[in-house]
């Protein structure tokens, strides 16, 4: 049994890691827990969820403590953090170091692999937001907005047909995958829609579609069946 410790950006990303991959990963005996990286303490109270744009260092510090509260063989810990917005000045020493002919995204993860520095820890950055993989299927907006008009719908399978995968959606600040859906469906709630549509798409079909997100499950997997220290 493996016990996958997430640290997640905020109270979707928290309720994705229950609600979509926690059963699936279950069939592998690997049982996930997620908490939201802790933002700020002010009079003893954790402040917890967003925030990571402003400073990656408190992420470091979210996984820092869990791994050292948790010694285990059998733990694992990983992040689920969206790549749109991070700031990186606090890995810039290992950014540098890394393979310059990988991707930014990618050289990002190895520099939180470096600084980490456990071989426990599988780092992730969500490519671009979590937003990105609904438009997996946007048919699937219609479970969570029913009367939602042809022609949106039709406007959020226009904004996929432009990208290779659902997950590289986005090409400026201004055109995050949350903001495109924003601005056709005005009462988008990331919290309690998001989720939702997830859901509606299946675990499988994200995983097919979102290559980055699927090297994600596979390294949890592999990760399982092989003794860390």
């Amino acid at each position: 049994m493996i016990r996958l410790n997430i640290v997640v950006e905020g109270q979707t990303e928290e309720e994705f890691v229950n609600e979509v991959l926690c059963d699936e990963l279950a069939t592998f005996d690997i049982f996930t827990s997620a908490r939201r990286v802790q933002t700020s303490r002010k009079k003893g109270i954790k402040h917890s969820g967003g925030g990571v744009n402003r400073s990656c260092e408190k992420l470091i510090q979210d996984l820092m403590r869990w791994i050292n509260e948790d010694k285990q063989a059998n733990a694992r810990f990983s992040m689920m953090i969206d790549y749109y917005g991070l700031a990186t000045d606090c890995i810039e020493q290992q950014l540098s170091m890394v393979d310059k002919t990988k991707t930014h995204l990618m050289q990002l993860e190895d520099a939180f692999a470096t600084r980490i520095n456990d071989r426990r820890f599988i780092p992730y950055l969500q490519y671009h937001e979590f937003e990105g993989l609904l438009f997996t299927d946007p048919d699937c907006f219609l479970t969570a907005y029913p009367r939602l008009e042809a022609e949106k719908i039709q406007a959020l399978h226009n904004i996929r047909a432009q990208f290779a995968t659902p997950e590289e959606i986005n090409n400026s600040p201004e055109t995050a995958p949350s903001k495109r859906i924003m601005a056709i469906i005005h009462g988008y709630d990331k919290i309690a829609d998001g989720n939702l549509i997830a859901l509606e798409i299946g675990f499988q079909r994200l995983y097919a579609e979102n290559p980055h997100f699927a090297a994600w499950i596979d390294q949890i997997k592999t990760s399982a069946t092989k003794p860390k220290s």
